[in-house]
């Protein structure tokens, strides 16, 4: 049970640094690298050279095509839904939290 309040804990520190645009220290090396790289391509529409490089060194090439691949297809359904103005029922409870931070957690 602790390992798991160990891990629901760090999950919720990565989602808030992503959700509340925080700085990626004291996270895992990978999960900041990953981070980071969302931050570039989504903010910039482009990834820096240098923090290409990282990510090819820590991630491979197959795995970092995935990994763009992966945040594409995320940022695809996003913004199906928010173009059909999908929303969770109203007597459903969010699984993740919100940009305030609430959620089950």
């Amino acid at each position: 049970m602790r390992r798991l309040r160990a891990g629901w804990a760090c999950r919720r520190q990565r989602i808030a640094a992503i959700l509340a645009a925080q700085p990626t220290d004291g996270l895992e090396v990978g999960d900041a690298l990953v981070i980071r790289l969302g931050r570039q391509l989504f903010e910039r529409r482009r990834i820096d050279q240098a923090l290409y490089d990282e990510a090819l060194a820590r991630f491979g090439e197959r795995r970092l095509v995935e990994l763009v691949s992966l945040m594409a297809q995320y940022a695809g359904t996003a913004h199906l839904l928010a173009a059909f103005e999908m929303q969770l029922p109203d007597d459903a409870t969010p699984v993740m939290p919100d940009e305030s931070g609430d959620g089950q957690d």
